[in-house]
């Protein structure tokens, strides 16, 4: 199972995933790869990224697009 640290979905593999052997990326692009190259057999992400991700490789992947779980969104702005 491949993860990015630091994220929500390795926060979710780590409690939720006790028998999964984790590939801890520090980088999107690295985990992704884990799974290209065949070394793990999935990468928990956001569903946004997790997409956009598969439709560069879906010739040889899945993407469920199913989100196990709610995330909330914010945003900060300048003043004025």
């Amino acid at each position: 199972m491949a993860v990015k640290k630091g994220t929500t979905g390795h926060t979710f593999a780590t409690q939720n995933l006790k028998n999964a052997k984790l590939l801890c990326s520090d980088k999107e692009a690295s985990a992704v790869l884990e799974v290209v190259q065949g070394k793990a057999d999935a990468f928990i992400y956001d569903q946004m990224s997790t997409y956009q991700n598969w439709k560069k490789n879906q010739a040889k992947h899945s993407c469920p697009a199913q989100s196990f779980q709610q995330e909330k969104w914010g945003i900060a702005l300048r003043k004025g």
